[in-house]
């Protein structure tokens, strides 16, 4: 395993297990009167560990102080500076002025190369050292401890540290250490040895590392854009790596010596605020099912992206913990530690023993700690199991890590829709009482718990009904609502009645416009990136719908167009406009499941045994009702077997799945693409069992364990 050094902590790093890092202090970018002073100078908590900051360097405020209480005479205090790889930088050579107690006098040729303010603030009864950077960087023959010298490479004639988890290269310009003459507190000042401006990285004090003991942390207080820690993408920008590119150039190189003057703020400013409405629009299906730590995807389509936390001591989702995540090929999950106070990478390891055994040979880093903190999205288009885990050290052995299986249905998932029984199964009402609904919008008693858009769906009998006009006889996915969103109960005069609310699944209502502006669609406009059978939808004035061909006011939603199929932007000069393209689902019942095929004669038996068995096992907490999810492990082969029964007319439902598939826990489906070909299937007719008479012609043992009637018998 690579090792890596103090460096790492520049962004409040840890590192891999046995390797030192350095902790932010503090995190963010500082710059200006903040610590430009030896009077206000940032105050190291703990001088024996190991602490890191980022400052730029200006004109205004050229010298960054830091002071610490050296509690013994000879203990050793290490720094090292470095500035960020950028052209502009390459002259640069830190200086550091150590100022204590037991201390020498600065000689005279020292004294002429330390400015002013730094001599006026050295007490009469202390001394100073002064420590300069080699002219010559040609090689890192100038670093004095091992780690740097372990972790740092000539690269492009320059002394340079790589730091593999944000991906930044730094020059190390001054690695040095001192050993304290007299206890008490000492200060640092650090500046360009020929006061220019600059962005400087210094770290102090002692190698040991300490992530975990509270100490009071000042904030960043710097007035230029994406310094403050909260900034998630702070890193970027000070090292102006690719994504912040377009914002280089803050500060420009200039010379302090003559002008004190403050800089000409950053001509441009990334976005630091994450405006609401940014998460894509996803189907109802994307809902995952978590059991145990495992969760699971009902959406075979790869279209749904999950958002996890990832951070110490086990990820999490919702609040829940998760260990293991199975989705299909094309879902992406956003891995994210914004908010948490320990910093975190993305590594992938090679198998399920080296994620068991924490063991990080063959590891390839997938997302960097900045790219973790601001949220990273990574998308899964290849099956297979992945083993990931962070790369800081000892979370892996605090159980960061997870497991994700992606699954390749393409080949293998069949859509339907159920002529009766809607989308999703509901358990038989009481004898005398049959399926009821109401509509949320209708003026009735259910408006209590069902609002407009929704469906209250229950048993009654009809005499119960007659007070209720509201009332009519059915389920709620007849009329389209085939999505559970809660079970909940109303007391109707003595009697508790259980109600289903349901709504549609997957409606996207309208894009969201700005004041002034008014929903539009246009129908089958391929130059809006819509389909023949498809509807572009977008915001604009009154007037600028006369610029449109065929436009409409009102969403695609109101024209029938139900089903969200994908965002596109579309540019007309020097403007950009967004457009949501919508499609129609065959039906608001119509829906897939992912299938594996089990062979409807003698050859699929043993199959369709191992699907009893799984069921068996792994569905006893689903009918006892101890388990609040549908397990995957049970999911999955009930889902098989309902598909199977549809296709086969051999084998009676077995008793079991039937209790299950009442249960209403485990039959999840997802929603179509638009256009989808869905043919219709009777659930309640004969075409998932044998029907009475029907005979069928396999060997007479086979027949005699599925109660099959044998032609000829």
């Amino acid at each position: 395993m690579a090792q890596m050094t103090k460096w790492a902590a520049l962004l409040g790093l840890g590192q891999l297990a046995q390797v030192d890092g350095h902790r932010s202090l503090p995190p963010g970018i500082t710059c200006g009167s903040q610590f430009n002073s030896s009077a206000t100078a940032l105050e190291i908590p703990n001088p024996k560990i190991s602490w890191a900051s980022y400052r730029i360097l200006t004109c205004d405020a050229p010298i960054f102080w830091a002071k610490g209480q050296v509690e013994v005479v000879g203990q050793s205090i290490s720094f090292t500076a470095s500035v960020p790889a950028i052209d502009r930088f390459e002259p640069v050579r830190i200086s550091t002025v150590v100022i204590g107690p037991g201390l020498p006098q600065l000689s005279e040729e020292a004294a002429a190369k330390v400015p002013q303010d730094v001599m006026d603030a050295i007490p009469s009864d202390q001394g100073a050292m002064l420590f300069e950077s080699p002219q010559d960087q040609s090689t890192c023959g100038h670093l004095e401890s091992p780690e740097m010298g372990n972790s740092s490479e000539l690269r492009n004639g320059r002394c340079n540290f790589h730091e593999p988890y944000s991906d930044s290269h730094m020059w190390v310009t001054q690695d040095r250490k001192f050993v304290s003459q007299a206890a008490g507190e000492h200060h640092f000042a650090v500046f360009d040895a020929k006061m220019h401006t600059t962005k400087l990285a210094w770290a102090c004090c002692d190698w040991p590392e300490d992530f975990t003991t509270p100490y009071s942390m000042p904030e960043a207080e710097c007035p230029y854009c994406g310094t403050k820690e909260s900034y998630s993408s702070y890193n970027s920008l000070f090292f102006e790596k690719e994504s912040h590119a377009e914002y280089a150039g803050f500060p420009a190189y200039m010379d302090c010596s003559t002008d004190r003057s403050p800089p000409t703020p950053p001509e441009s400013c990334p976005d630091e605020q994450v405006s609401a409405g940014d998460d894509p629009v996803q189907p109802e299906s994307c809902k995952l099912g978590c059991s145990n730590g495992e969760c699971h995807s009902h959406n075979i389509f790869g279209e749904c992206t999950y958002d996890l936390e990832w951070i110490t001591p086990l990820p999490k989702m919702s609040n829940m913990t998760v260990t293991s995540m199975i989705i299909f090929k094309g879902d992406q999950i956003s891995f994210s530690s914004k908010g948490h106070m320990w910093p975190h990478n993305l590594e992938q390891l090679v198998s399920e023993t080296a994620l068991e055994q924490c063991d990080f040979a063959g590891r390839e880093q997938i997302l960097t700690v900045e790219e973790v903190r601001s949220g990273t999205v990574v998308t899964f288009n290849t099956s297979g199991t992945f083993y990931f885990t962070c790369g800081m050290t000892g979370h892996c052995a605090m159980g960061q890590k997870i497991t994700v299986e992606v699954k390749d249905a393409s080949e293998g998932r069949r859509c339907h829709d159920h002529m009766s029984g809607g989308a999703a199964p509901v358990a038989p009402c009481p004898a005398g009482e049959e399926h009821t609904y109401v509509l949320g919008e209708s003026p009735s008693s259910f408006q209590l718990v069902a609002s407009a858009g929704q469906c209250a769906q229950f048993c009654a009998s009809s005499m119960a009904m007659r007070w209720e006009s509201a009332a009519q006889t059915g389920m709620c996915a007849d009329v389209g609502f085939a999505e559970l969103v809660q079970e909940t109960s109303m007391q109707v005069g003595p009697t508790t009645m259980n109600i289903a609310i349901m709504k549609r699944e997957g409606d996207v209502k309208s894009m969201e416009c700005a004041q002034g502006e008014l929903n539009v669609y246009v129908l089958g406009a391929a130059s809006m990136g819509a389909g023949p059978d498809e509807c572009s939808e977008l915001c604009t004035t009154q007037m600028g719908m006369n610029w449109i061909t065929g436009a409409e006011t009102g969403s695609c939603h109101s024209a029938g167009f139900n089903v969200f199929v994908n965002d596109v932007s579309l540019q007309q000069g020097p403007v950009t406009t967004d457009i949501m393209i919508m499609g129609k689902r065959a039906s608001d019942t119509c829906h897939c499941h992912s299938y594996e095929e089990i062979k409807c004669n003698a050859s699929g038996m043993d199959l369709y045994d191992e699907h009893i068995v799984e069921i068996e096992n792994y569905c006893q907490g689903v009918v006892a009702g101890t388990d609040s999810e549908c397990p995957y492990k049970c999911f999955q082969p009930f889902e098989v077997l309902h598909l199977h029964y549809l296709e086969c007319n051999l084998r009676p439902k077995h008793e079991l799945f039937l209790r299950i598939h009442q249960t209403m826990m485990c039959h999840k489906a997802s929603q179509p693409p638009a256009q989808t070909d869905c043919p219709a299937v009777d659930v309640d007719g004969g075409n998932d069992t044998t029907s009475a008479g029907e005979c069928v012609t396999i060997p007479r043992a086979i027949a005699r364990r599925y109660k099959a009637k044998l032609c000829g018998d």
